[in-house]
């Protein structure tokens, strides 16, 4: 029974995970973008009105937020409500201002995305085909995972009576409001804390998608430049020749160098989105894995606040993981490109007879730039700081494990006084 159920839902997947020339790689984070608020993609005039209203909402939420805090700060003397309230609002802060960077840089994920849609180069090719196949169904596993974790939230958020919590409460008195006023705007405000949910997946999707794109048209010049003779040798099959071979030698190695420094370009485009992104990122996870651990540890109860807390904190450590993976994944992936054409074996069986000298010669520059090329780091940076890579995430882990065991060692001794 469970192989038949296998079967069936591995000829589902087949079936409707499909990537065809018209398949959008992008076409699920229209729905996280446009509930973010970022962009729609509908032109009718009435839908992109109630979309610019919700907008209009979000700001007021946001702003009725860090009223929230600013009262939480000012009255209160007791732990729980402050940690719970610069928590919340230090989240949200940081969730808003990577999206207002993603739409302010939206430009430029259009250019990728639209280079990535048309995935011209080799298209029948059949390990292209299978590289970019391999990849969008990376992308849509990525993808239901993040929607099942939103419905999570969603859930929890909604029906756990966690809005009702203190940093969750609207920050002023609705006395003189009537009952249907009063229900509608508390269930309004409480509503909009489950968009947040979306502009997390939103942020980390934008990036993710357009990184796997980028990195299976990396893993197609590598493979590219591998079966440079291989083409070489078909098209001599139909015109044979000493010249006609070094001619088309050359023209294969220009037509992957173009495709490669295509993609190169892409990812140059790409870092106007992912340099501030990962640099508040980066930050973002030490900070909320900081609090995560005081919460977990100085609170008296385990509740649907604290769960949600550990839940994020979890998240971003492995959103931070996932990014310093495929950064150093990025930049294996470039590097083998040299490798892979300078240890072909046609490449020491290059002879250099004097009338096309100059033909050699170029082959051999050629190929020993592009050599040297692939040997130079991607530079994908935070900022401009330091390069995201898995030995930064390594050692964000150690100081995080630094942070605990302080943490877990004052409340042992009772070092620190709230």
């Amino acid at each position: 029974m469970f192989n038949r159920i296998r079967q069936h839902f591995t000829k589902f997947w087949r079936t409707h995970v499909q990537l065809t020339p018209q398949t959008d790689l992008f076409f699920i984070l229209n729905f996280f973008l446009a509930t973010a608020g970022v962009y729609l993609p509908l032109k009718n005039g009435f839908i992109k009105l109630c979309w610019k209203v919700y907008r209009v909402f979000m700001i007021l939420h946001f702003a009725m937020i860090l009223r929230r805090l600013l009262l939480t700060l000012t009255t209160e003397r007791t732990f729980d409500p402050l940690v719970n309230g610069i928590h919340v609002a230090l989240g949200v802060t940081i969730l808003l201002s990577r999206s207002m960077l993603i739409q302010a840089n939206f430009k430029h994920f259009k250019t990728v995305r639209k280079y990535l849609n048309e995935r011209s180069f080799r298209a029948d090719d059949p390990e292209a085909v299978r590289i970019r196949q391999k990849s969008y169904e990376m992308s849509v596993k990525v993808t239901i995972i993040f929607i099942a974790n939103i419905l999570f939230q969603s859930i929890s958020i909604t029906s756990s009576g966690m809005t009702d919590m203190d940093p969750f409460q609207i920050p002023f008195g609705m006395e003189d409001f009537s009952d249907f006023e009063r229900s509608l705007f508390t269930g309004l405000y409480s509503l909009l804390w489950a968009v947040y949910s979306y502009v997390a997946a939103s942020n980390f999707l934008t990036i993710y998608l357009g990184l796997v794109g980028l990195r299976a048209e990396m893993r197609i010049a590598v493979d590219s430049f591998g079966k440079v003779m291989d083409r070489v040798e078909v098209r001599l099959e139909q015109k044979p020749g000493e010249q006609n071979f070094w001619k088309f030698l050359q023209d294969e190695l220009n037509t992957c160098i173009e495709h490669h420094s295509e993609v190169l370009n892409q990812l140059k485009v790409f870092k106007n989105l992912t340099n501030l992104s990962f640099l508040l990122l980066y930050y973002m996870t030490m900070l909320f894995i900081a609090l995560g651990v005081i919460i977990v540890f100085f609170r008296a109860t385990l509740d649907i606040f604290t769960v949600t807390a550990i839940d994020y904190t979890l998240r971003y450590l492995i959103e931070c993981y996932v990014f310093c993976h495929m950064v150093s994944s990025f930049n294996e992936e470039h590097s083998k490109i040299g490798p892979t054409l300078s240890h072909q074996p046609w490449i020491s069986q290059l002879r250099c007879r004097k009338e096309f000298a100059s033909q050699f010669r170029q082959v051999r520059a050629t190929i020993l730039i592009v050599t040297m090329q692939s040997q130079r780091s991607l530079n994908i940076s935070c900022g401009g700081l330091f390069e995201l890579t898995m030995a930064k995430f390594t050692g964000l882990v150690n100081r995080s494990y630094s942070v605990m065991m302080f943490v877990w060692n004052a409340k042992q001794g009772h070092g620190v006084a709230w």
